[in-house]
C-alpha cells in the first residue's frame, strides 16, 4: 500500500455515495487490505490522525453516517491516546467556538470515555451534547470539576449558565401535558439561539429527552434534588445518599453468630431487616437454613409475623428486649487484644475531670452509666449548638473537634444518619450526635457539613479519612468539590491512620511507633503476647521481619480496636458498631443503648488517642511542642 492509502479509501468513500453500506465495505476492505499487506505495514499515528479529521468532516456532511463511529475502531481509532486531543480540542471544540454542530455520535463517544471527557474545557460542549445525544452518559463528567477555567471549575461554571438560561430544563417534567411541551420547547429553542447554533444540523431527539439529560447533570454532579428547586420550602432539595454495591450475606452472619464474634441482639437485627426486605418464598428458604444452623436464632426470627411488621413498620418488642439485656461494652464478646475493652471509666476526660461539670446533663439517669450524648433532632436545636459554637470560635485562634459519622444501608443505597462530634468549650465538654433522620431537613444537614468543614480555624479529628472522605464527597458533593480546592479556606484534617502511616513510612528502618508504644506494638503487629521480646530504642533500625510486620499492618489497614489498644492498651468493642456499610444497622428506630454508648464511647476513644499520641512523640523526641505535636501532620 502505498503512502496515499488513506487518499484512497476516502476516494471509494466517495465513489460510493457516502452511503451507510458503501462505507462499510470500504472500511471492511481497507482493514483486509492493511492485514494482508506483505509488509505488515501498520497504521502510523499520523494517518490515523488524517482518517479520524477527514470522516469527521464527512460525518457533518452527512448526518446518517454518525452510526458509523463506534464500529471499525481498528480504523476509527477514537479512542487512540494519540488523538484524543485532536478529536476533543481540534474538531469537537473547535466547532463548538465556532458555533457549528458537532456529530452527535462523536459527542456520545467523547462522553462515554473518561480520557476524552478530561480535555473538555467549554460548557457547551455539553450542551451540545445534552441537545442531540439520547440517555447522555454521564458517568465521567466527576471529571469538570479538575477542569479550572478562569478560577472557577467547569462543573460550577456549567451549573450555573443551566441555572440562568436553561431552568425549565431542571424542572421534573414526567410528561407532555397542555402547557408544558410549549413551555419545554421554547427553553431549547432560546438555549439554541444563545449559543449561535443552527438548530437545522442538531440531531433531532425528543424534548423530554433532552429535558432529561440536563436533569440528569444536576443530579448527578450536585447530588440535588431537581424536583424541588422551584420549591419555597428546600426540604428536600438535595439527595444525601449514595449507591454502593453491598448485599448482605445471611450465612455470614449466621457463621459469625456461631462462631461468637457477632452479638444475638445485633445479628437478630440484621437478619430481621434483610428478611423483611425479601418475597416471601425467599424470606422461607432463608429461615429453613438459619433453623439448621441455629436454634438460637430460628427460635426468635422463625416465629415473627413478617408482613405485620413490614406494613406496620415496627420492630418487634422482643428485638428491643435481647437489646435491653445486654451491655456495653460486651461481656458476651471478649476483646482480640489485650483483656480490657476501653469504657468511658478508662476516658482520661473522665480522670481528670468532674462527670457532673464534665457533661452538664439534664438527665441524672445517664451518670454513673456511660458519657452523655445530647441528640439534635430538630432544625431549632441545629440552628441554637451552630450559634453556641460559633460565639466560642470567635475567641480562640485554634479549636479542635473530634468526628465520627454513622451510615446506614437500604436497598444498595448509603446514607448518613448520625454526625457525633466531640469539642471543649471553656473547659466545658460538648458532645453532640446530629440526628439526620429526625432533623430530616437536606438543606440543613448540608448546612451542618459545610460549617464544620469550611471553618478555618478548625481541626478535625478523625480515624480514617480517606474512608470517611469517600463516602462524604460522594453524597455532598458541592461541598466537597469546594473543600478540595484551597487547604487554607477549610478546616485541617487530622487522619490518626495516616498519622500511624506517617510515622511507619517516613522513617526507613526506623520506627518510632515502638518507641511511643512499647507495651502493644508487638501484640497489634506481630501477634506475639503481651510480654515483648524485643527491646528496641529509637534510634534502632528494625529488623526487617519486624519492619515488614508493622507496615503490612498499617498498609491492610488498621481497625479502630488495634489502633486503640496500641495506644491506650484498651481494645474498643466495636460489636455495635459494624460501619462497614454492609453490616452496619444505624437505620434502626429506636437505637439499641449498647448502640448510643459505642457512639459516645468511640469519641472518648479518639480522645484518649490522641493523647496517648501526644504524649508518645514529646516523651520519645524530647521536643517541646507548642501545641498537639499530630496538628503538624495535617490533611
Amino acid at each position: 500500500m502505498s503512502s496515499s492509502r488513506v487518499d484512497d479509501l476516502f476516494k471509494e468513500i466517495k465513489n460510493d455515495g457516502y452511503t451507510v453500506d458503501g462505507v462499510k465495505v470500504c472500511l471492511n476492505y481497507f482493514a483486509d487490505k492493511l492485514r494482508k499487506d506483505p509488509n505488515r505495514k501498520k497504521l502510523t499515528n499520523s494517518e490515523i490522525k488524517t482518517i479520524i479529521q477527514k470522516f469527521y468532516g464527512v460525518t457533518k456532511e452527512n448526518p446518517h453516517l454518525n452510526v458509523i463511529w463506534g464500529k471499525h475502531t481498528n480504523i476509527l481509532q477514537y479512542n487512540n491516546k494519540d488523538v484524543r486531543r485532536t478529536i476533543v480540542k481540534d474538531l469537537v471544540e473547535k466547532d463548538v467556538v465556532a458555533g457549528k454542530i458537532a456529530p452527535y455520535n462523536v459527542l456520545n463517544l467523547v462522553f462515554q470515555d473518561r480520557e476524552l471527557v478530561k480535555l473538555i474545557t467549554l460548557k457547551e460542549t455539553f450542551i451540545q451534547a445534552a441537545l442531540q445525544v439520547q440517555d447522555l452518559y454521564l458517568g465521567h463528567i466527576d471529571e469538570f470539576k479538575n477542569r479550572m477555567i478562569d478560577g472557577t471549575n467547569l462543573q460550577d461554571l456549567l451549573r450555573k449558565f443551566i441555572g440562568e438560561k436553561a431552568e425549565c430544563l431542571i424542572e421534573p417534567l414526567k410528561t407532555l401535558a397542555d402547557g408544558v411541551q410549549e413551555k419545554l420547547s421554547d427553553c431549547v429553542e432560546s438555549l439554541i439561539d444563545e449559543l449561535k447554533l443552527n438548530r437545522s444540523n442538531l440531531n433531532k431527539i425528543d424534548l423530554l429527552e433532552i429535558q432529561q439529560n440536563f436533569y440528569n447533570y444536576i443530579k448527578t454532579v450536585c447530588n440535588i434534588n431537581p424536583e424541588v428547586l422551584e420549591s419555597v420550602d428546600n426540604e428536600n432539595l438535595f439527595i444525601l445518599d449514595r449507591e454502593i454495591k453491598a448485599k448482605i450475606n445471611h450465612e455470614n452472619i449466621v457463621e459469625k453468630y456461631k462462631m461468637n464474634t457477632i452479638k444475638k441482639d445485633l445479628a437478630l437485627d440484621i437478619l430481621f431487616c434483610h428478611l423483611t426486605g425479601l418475597m416471601e418464598d425467599e424470606r422461607g428458604k432463608i429461615l429453613r437454613y438459619i433453623g439448621r444452623q441455629s436454634k438460637d436464632l430460628y427460635d426468635v426470627l422463625g416465629k415473627l409475623d413478617y408482613e405485620y411488621y413490614i406494613k406496620n413498620n415496627k420492630i418487634p418488642s422482643i428485638l428491643n428486649e435481647l437489646s435491653r439485656s445486654s451491655e456495653y461494652p460486651s461481656n458476651v464478646i471478649k476483646p482480640k487484644y489485650g483483656d480490657k475493652y476501653f469504657s468511658y471509666k478508662n476516658s482520661s476526660l473522665f480522670k481528670l475531670n468532674n462527670q457532673q461539670e464534665l457533661f452538664h446533663s439534664s438527665n441524672s439517669e445517664t451518670h454513673g452509666k456511660w458519657p452523655y450524648m445530647k441528640f439534635i433532632t430538630t432544625v431549632d436545636e441545629v440552628d441554637k449548638e451552630l450559634t453556641e459554637i460559633q460565639s466560642f470560635l470567635k475567641t480562640v485562634k485554634k479549636q479542635m473537634m473530634f468526628l465520627d459519622v454513622k451510615f446506614a444501608v437500604n436497598e444498595g443505597r448509603e446514607r448518613p444518619v448520625y454526625l457525633n462530634i466531640h469539642m471543649q468549650l471553656c473547659k466545658r465538654e460538648k458532645f453532640l450526635s446530629f440526628d439526620l433522620d429526625k432533623i430530616s431537613h437536606s438543606a440543613k444537614i448540608s448546612e451542618i457539613v459545610k460549617y464544620f468543614f469550611n471553618l478555618q480555624n478548625m481541626f478535625i479529628v478523625v480515624f480514617h479519612w480517606e474512608k470517611l472522605k469517600e463516602k462524604m464527597s460522594g453524597i455532598f458533593k458541592t461541598i466537597f468539590i469546594i473543600f478540595d480546592q484551597d487547604k487554607s479556606k477549610r478546616a485541617q484534617i487530622v487522619c490518626l491512620t495516616f498519622l500511624v502511616r506517617s510515622l511507619v513510612e517516613g522513617e526507613g528502618k526506623k520506627c518510632s511507633l515502638t518507641q511511643l508504644f512499647p507495651e502493644t506494638w508487638e501484640e497489634v503487629f506481630c501477634g506475639k503476647g503481651k510480654n515483648n521480646i524485643y527491646e528496641i530504642d529509637l534510634n534502632d533500625e528494625l529488623p526487617n521481619s519486624i519492619l515488614r510486620s508493622i507496615r503490612s499492618g498499617v498498609k491492610n489497614g488498621m481497625s479502630f480496636s488495634q489502633l486503640c489498644y496500641l495506644t491506650t492498651q484498651h481494645d474498643f468493642d466495636d460489636s455495635d458498631d459494624l460501619n462497614d456499610g454492609l453490616y452496619s444497622f444505624w437505620q434502626r428506630k429506636p437505637l439499641r443503648k449498647q448502640q448510643e454508648e459505642a457512639m459516645a464511647t468511640k469519641i472518648l476513644a479518639m480522645y484518649d488517642i490522641m493523647e496517648k499520641f501526644n504524649d508518645g512523640i514529646k516523651r520519645a523526641h524530647g521536643i517541646v511542642y507548642k501545641g498537639p505535636p499530630i496538628l503538624e501532620r495535617t490533611l
